[in-house]
């Protein structure tokens, strides 16, 4: 498994491609904000450092060299719902200038596109990390993305994953939250039989979701988040990372991602 130690070997060897290689399948495979925070820094274009920047400050909202290197792009630490905000509506523009009907819209209206939206907050929301990453090699176009099926997940689906991966639910409850959504609690047991609470809130839309969030302004440091379509998976950091990562993992590939 690489680490962020050979990325910074191959940039010393003056082995950039391999560098890039290398930040693109650790962002994949573990994000960190110290990840995304070396990709900043590895990027020459100054729009996509900073949308590298802002992936790392929704991972760590007090990660100091991201912070440091944000404000000296010109950027502005806006918290985990302000980056994401901003996430969205980039992506919302970037997908509507490839489109040629929406590409002589005004940016009110392509925001406000029925159906594009909808399918962009998906991709603003999951695939903007997995964008950047691709868009790390400058030299080369990149390749215009391909909208697939929203999938929406339900509660039964969910446990039902967890369940079928091997995952030993403790203590579950599913109870209601707001805007409509369904709230499922249960606890993991780690190592020496520490057992840990784990959270998903599963909306009946993505505009659900979306609502939601933007009502909301905080987000506890100590949480990490995984989003879906119209779900959002909350575990603590301190969580094992083998547990966390097979967590993460089946809740993805239960969301389709």
């Amino acid at each position: 498994m690489f680490t962020l130690t050979d990325v910074r070997a191959a940039m010393k060897q003056g082995d950039t491609p391999r560098a890039v290689e290398i930040i693109k399948t650790i962002l994949k495979e573990n994000p960190s904000a110290d990840a995304w925070y070396l990709a900043a820094r590895m990027n020459t274009d100054t729009a996509n450092a900073l949308r590298c920047l802002r992936q790392a400050l929704m991972l760590d909202p007090k990660h100091g060299p991201s912070l440091t290197l944000m404000r000296s792009l010109g950027g502005e630490s806006k918290g985990f719902f302000g980056h994401l905000s901003d996430e969205i509506i980039i992506t919302v523009y970037e997908q509507s200038d490839k489109s040629p009907v929406l590409r002589h819209f005004p940016r009110r209206a392509q925001l406000a596109a029925v159906g594009i939206l909808t399918a962009i907050i998906l991709a603003g929301f999951l695939v903007s990390g997995a964008m950047l990453v691709s868009s790390m090699q400058a030299a080369m176009p990149a390749p215009v993305p391909t909208v697939e099926p929203i999938k929406l997940v339900s509660v039964e689906e969910t446990l039902n994953g967890f369940r079928e991966a091997g995952l030993e639910l403790l203590d579950v409850q599913v109870t209601a939250g707001a805007r409509g959504a369904r709230v499922i609690r249960f606890d993991l047991e780690g190592e020496q039989g520490k057992r840990y609470p784990i959270m998903v809130q599963v909306y009946d839309s993505v505009s659900a979701l979306i609502s939601e969030w933007n009502a909301n302004k905080t987000l506890d440091p100590m949480l990490r988040v995984v989003g879906a379509p119209n779900a959002v998976l909350f575990y603590p950091v301190r969580l094992d990372v083998s547990l966390a990562n097979q967590l993460a993992q089946e809740f993805r590939s239960i969301a389709g991602l």
